[in-house]
């Protein structure tokens, strides 16, 4: 990872574990890798672990011909089971934007639980090669979505936006 690239919002993952976090510089200042791997919030976090970082402007293998697809649904609604595409994009960091913002309110008063966020290659009957899981965390005034395992009953699902 290049250090001159400076962004606003990164994606750390940590490396023994995978788990993923996002970082948003503070006071509109953009930030670069090493600043964010050393950061007192960063450190904290991976616990003594060692962690990678990536602008959130970019994901490996984005390109015009790939779509971040994000959506809602509720794993313990058993029977009522729906789930609700919000939308796409081709960069994954305005997916991370929309998800931190919580733009067009995903959560919808507790409907949607959980987002995953897939990504598709063009193509007809395309499956997904990567994805990410989000639960929703806090009530309706105070809460947001932060990263997560995929719910254990979604472990053999695929295909939540173009099933």
């Amino acid at each position: 990872m290049s250090e001159e690239i400076k962004a606003f919002y990164w994606i750390i993952t940590n490396k023994r574990t995978g788990i993923i976090t996002t970082y948003r510089a503070n006071h509109g200042i953009a930030r670069d890798a090493n600043h964010v791997k050393t950061s007192p919030s960063v450190l904290e976090w991976a616990n003594g672990d060692e962690v990678e970082v990536f602008p959130a402007y970019t994901a490996p293998h984005d390109s015009g011909q790939t779509i971040f697809c994000i959506t809602g649904f509720n794993p313990d609604r058993k029977r009522s089971r729906t789930m609700r595409c919000f939308g796409f994009y081709y960069n994954f960091g305005k997916v991370l934007e929309t998800i931190l913002t919580n733009r067009g309110d995903m959560n919808e008063m507790n409907w949607y639980s959980h987002l995953v966020v897939e990504e598709f290659h063009e193509g007809v009957w395309s499956s997904h090669k990567r994805r990410w899981f989000w639960k929703y965390e806090g009530d309706e005034d105070t809460g947001g979505w932060v990263s997560c395992e995929c719910p254990e009953s979604e472990q053999n699902c695929s295909g939540y936006a173009m099933g």
